[in-house]
């Protein structure tokens, strides 16, 4: 089985890794899968572009379709090679979010496939963002963040129903204030055996890596937990709270945590 997670960046993507990697019949803790999502990518791009660029180089779209499903195959054969065949496979980048329907669609007939999405209170989402961009010397606004996290989420939500049972969503927030609960939901989605408790847990070091929290290789904690009082001011809480009925019924849930 392989289950691949997304979410928009700042969700609780690499804590749902490292959770789903302490199991040890699951692939170790590795970095983010980056080629995968540009593999998938270039698949959409052709068939963006089939009639304008790309149907010269194949005998038909279902040719196209299937060398595209044999790349992908190849790529899951690999990484079963590395990490072993009885492992089952963890993949995680938030920017596979964007491409989780496609995804799904090449790797059926190879490997069966799970998806969870990570949701998380828009106003810490978007402080640990803009923190970010602080440390990395770029400007943004918050007006530009909020619309790429409903962006990121476009193509799974608009797609999901195709996925039956084998795409979850999980908030990151009730993840860690509803711990037990929510780790025998992902135990029932998963089939794997989870810890409650991460402690101890230790992944692939990024070094000078922007993006590596303060909670890094650390055990399950509530401390980031309404963190953009602390970074944003009132105007920009003001202006994401705006949005929070249209957020919620976008996303058919409550994402905001109550205050």
């Amino acid at each position: 089985m392989a289950i691949f997670i997304g979410g928009y960046a700042r969700t609780g993507t690499t804590l749902m890794q490292a959770i789903l990697c302490s199991n040890p019949s699951t692939f170790p803790f590795t970095k983010e899968s980056i080629y995968l999502y540009s593999l998938v990518y270039s698949y959409i791009e052709g068939r963006q572009l089939w009639n304008l660029h790309v149907d010269d180089y194949f005998d038909s779209l279902e040719d196209y379709v299937n060398f595209n499903k044999n790349i992908i195959a190849e790529y899951i054969y690999h990484i079963k090679d590395r990490w072993g065949w009885d492992k089952e496979i963890i993949q995680k980048s938030p920017l596979m979010t964007t491409i989780f329907p496609e995804l799904s669609y090449l790797m059926n007939g190879i490997e069966p496939a799970k998806f969870i999405v990570m949701l998380r209170d828009p106003r810490d989402t978007i402080a640990s963002m803009k923190s970010i961009y602080i440390r990395l010397n770029k400007k943004t606004t918050t007006e530009e963040l909020l619309t790429e996290y409903k962006k990121r989420d476009e193509p799974i939500m608009k797609n999901k129903n195709s996925f039956d049972d084998h795409l979850i969503f999980i908030n990151y927030e009730k993840l860690i204030l509803e711990n037990k609960k929510y780790m025998q939901k992902l135990r029932n989605f998963t089939n794997l055996s989870l810890n409650n408790d991460l402690s101890g847990w230790t992944g692939e070091e990024y070094n000078h890596d922007a993006y590596q929290s303060s909670l890094w290789g650390k055990p399950i904690s509530r401390d980031s937990i309404g963190s953009y009082k602390k970074i944003l001011d009132n105007s920009e809480v003001k202006y994401i709270e705006s949005y929070k009925n249209c957020m919620n019924d976008f996303f058919c849930m409550n994402i905001f945590l109550a205050d």
